[in-house]
């Protein structure tokens, strides 16, 4: 990501993808359980970077646009298929314009770096699926996107209690 440290992120996109469970109890997102990802776009570039929590691990894939929409609905960033089938699709949302040209901050990619490598790790918590921290993480991930601060919102509010023994 070297080349592109200084780019401007001009938009993202935000992808879900629900779980199985969801077949048993369908509720719409927020509500109801899905894995999600964003691919944000640079402002100049053909370039693109997907982000995603999985485990206790982010993963970053980064490309040429066309090539990384193709790749990141169908693969994470390690090379495993996503589950998907014809009853679970990844759902694309709606593209969210950021930066100056929309009233909002100017977020580079060396403030993104910043945030993951100093905010965020700071905060970051072993992966707990009733907690659903990937949907925690794109939450979060926008509010830097749209606000441009440091700040973990969500991640550091959230109360976990001691696991039973």
């Amino acid at each position: 990501l070297q080349g592109v440290m200084s780019y401007p992120i001009a938009a993202y996109t935000e992808f879900r993808h629900a779980f199985r469970t969801s077949d048993l109890v369908p509720l719409p997102p927020p509500l109801g359980m899905h894995h999600s990802f964003m691919v944000l776009e640079l402002e100049g570039s053909s370039w693109e970077i997907c982000l995603e929590r999985f485990d206790d691990s982010m993963e970053v894939m980064a490309g040429n646009r066309e090539v990384l929409r193709s790749i990141a609905s169908r693969y994470r960033a390690t090379g495993e298929l996503r589950p998907v089938d014809g009853e679970r699709p990844v759902e694309e949302l709606q593209r969210v314009k950021l930066g100056f040209w929309v009233g909002l901050p100017v977020v580079r990619v060396r403030d993104l770096y910043a945030w993951i490598k100093g905010p965020l790790a700071a905060s970051w918590q072993p992966h707990e699926l009733s907690m659903a921290e990937w949907q925690h993480f794109t939450g979060e991930l926008q509010q830097f996107l749209k606000h441009g601060k440091n700040d973990v919102f969500i991640h550091s509010q959230r109360v976990r209690l001691p696991k039973a023994s």
